[in-house]
């Protein structure tokens, strides 16, 4: 008998040995699942009885599976219900095609169990929260933006690792969003593929709501979503400051905590977020240069009337042997620092090239303890998530 209160999740699978796998896997993990070996039988299916999750395999008898992801997006039953692609077919431009028909999420067969049960969580998590009754006098989820007035100083590092942590600390709905709309390196560090990023959201942002959302973020295998920047770089005018402030308040109504990776630069858009944010991490490292333009940047906050309790510094490299000590720092910018990272090392470095953050792969490296520890004092001050308050 059918547990009511059981995930469902819809196998669409061809080989009756595969399907018989997978779904032993997910039955163990408590889903309640059923396979349909055809496209066209699993499309009226689907309509009639929507479930928390596809799995489709791509190449199908008759309509393939990215037939049947374009069909679902377009039924307004159906529309918002996450879709995980798995096939052999492992290049960029099929999975590019994957994205462009809808899909979440991509799963290049062999894939392991672990890897499979993990992506299938997210995934049925985030159908769970977007069918979740919504309370709108909720008051918004806290804007951090992760700023750094010179360049090199590994604010882009510092961002992904402390979503990745703020996520797993609190277990809340998180978005973390590269403003750095020429030449963003989230979807790189994270080895996202940028298929969908900020200007879908651009091009309807008069009706943005949870499942234009739910669409455009890119989930990641941290359970984190991912708004990246334009794929080339001349599309980062089409950006507007109007456009990312509408932006933020949306994502803001929708998530705990939103996470800004910024550009260096003082461009209209930066100020917007820095000025929208509940709170401003400003990356330094303990070199004349960065503290130079942090120094300066304070000089502009102030100019700006930007409130100071709001701004918080993070020295990175703090353990630098040849670095500034941070008493010098503190004296120099007549402010205290709030966090110290130590650095990183060799394994920073491979963890970006990777795409994986370091925290994901080493919980006990003395920099995934520092990002611990970011996120803790975030939580702890009050800094993250919803304060509870209501609109």
């Amino acid at each position: 008998m059918t547990q009511p209160n059981l995930a469902r999740i819809v196998i669409v699978e061809d080989d009756a040995d595969l399907s018989g796998i997978l779904q032993k896997i997910l039955v163990r993990e408590g889903y309640e699942v059923s396979v349909v070996n055809n496209a066209e039988d699993a499309y009226k299916q689907l309509v009639r009885n929507p479930p928390q999750l596809v799995i489709s395999d791509i190449i199908l008898p008759g309509m393939d599976g990215y037939a049947l992801c374009r069909k679902l997006r377009q039924h307004p039953g159906t529309r918002a219900v996450p879709v995980m692609m798995q096939t052999s077919k492992g290049d960029i431009a099929d999975k590019i095609a994957g994205f462009e028909a809808g899909a979440n999420d991509y799963l290049t067969k062999p894939y392991r169990r672990e890897e499979l049960i993990f992506r299938v969580k997210n995934l049925v998590g985030m159908a769970q929260m977007m069918s979740a009754p919504q309370d709108k006098q909720v008051a918004p989820g806290r804007i951090t933006a992760v700023f750094a007035a010179k360049g090199g100083v590994g604010k882009t590092t510092i961002a992904t690792n402390l979503a990745v942590t703020l996520h797993k600390m609190r277990g809340k709905p998180l978005v973390l969003v590269d403003a750095d709309f020429s030449f963003g390196l989230v979807g790189a560090n994270l080895n996202l593929s940028t298929v969908r990023n900020i200007l879908d959201l651009v091009d309807n942002v008069d009706g943005i709501d949870s499942d234009m959302l739910h669409h455009v973020l890119v989930p990641h295998a941290s359970g984190i979503r991912v708004l990246l920047s334009p794929f080339r770089p001349e599309e980062a005018e089409l950006v507007s400051s109007e456009h990312v402030q509408r932006i933020l308040k949306a994502l803001a109504e929708h998530y705990d905590d939103v996470i800004v990776d910024c550009q260096g630069n003082y461009d209209d858009r930066t100020l917007r977020i820095l000025e929208q944010a509940d709170n401003v991490l400003l990356i330094i490292s303990p070199e004349i240069g960065p503290l130079m333009s942090t120094s300066r940047f304070l000089d502009l906050a102030g100019r700006l009337n930007m409130p100071t309790d709001k701004i918080h510094i993070v020295l990175n490299r703090y353990d630098s042997k040849v670095g500034l000590e941070a008493k010098e720092i503190e004296r120099a910018l007549k402010a205290k620092i709030a966090f110290r990272l130590v650095s990183g090392g060799r394994e920073v470095v491979l963890s970006a090239n990777k795409g994986v953050p370091l925290v994901m792969e080493s919980p006990n490296h003395p920099f995934t303890l520092g990002i611990k520890q970011i996120a803790a004092g975030l939580v702890k001050q009050g800094l993250a998530g919803r304060d509870g308050r209501t609109a």
